[in-house]
């Protein structure tokens, strides 16, 4: 696609842009070549260990996969968020998504605490809400769930 080659053509401009390589990893996915998105991603951690968003993305395209029932991919999801969030704290989205993983896993504690601090971070975030709605549910706190 357009987006795939200028991004690429970017790279090769300045093979040390974090931002060229991560649209070139993201608009890989995007067009489903998800393969070489992967080794974008890969590449990304390794040039920029410090550059909380390719883990963050990298996750998240797992968890797209995971959906399927591949519990490799949500392990290593997962792995990738906890990454994300150590370099960087304040990611609502890595807060969220690891909720997600943890009250699909059943750990309705975790996912608490989780989408806890992602609604904390960014309070206007509806899926958040939506998260925190679903663990009160679950944790019979049906007055806190509305």
């Amino acid at each position: 696609t357009d987006a795939v080659t200028s991004y690429h053509e970017a790279t090769v401009l300045d093979p040390h842009d974090p931002d060229a390589l991560l649209g070139s990893a993201d608009s890989e996915y995007a067009s489903d070549m998800k393969k070489e998105a992967y080794n974008s991603f890969e590449t990304g951690i390794r040039q920029h260990p410090k550059d909380a968003r390719f883990p963050l993305h990298y996750a998240s395209a797992l968890l797209k996969e995971g959906e399927i029932g591949d519990t490799n991919l949500q392990l290593r999801a997962a792995a990738l968020l906890k990454s994300a969030v150590s370099l960087d704290p304040s990611s609502a989205d890595a807060h969220y998504q690891l909720g997600e993983i943890d009250l699909k896993e059943g750990r309705t504690t975790d996912a608490l605490l989780e989408y806890r601090k992602a609604a904390k971070l960014d309070p206007r975030n509806p899926k958040t809400h939506f998260g925190l709605s679903k663990v009160y549910r679950k944790l019979g706190r049906v007055e806190e769930a509305s």
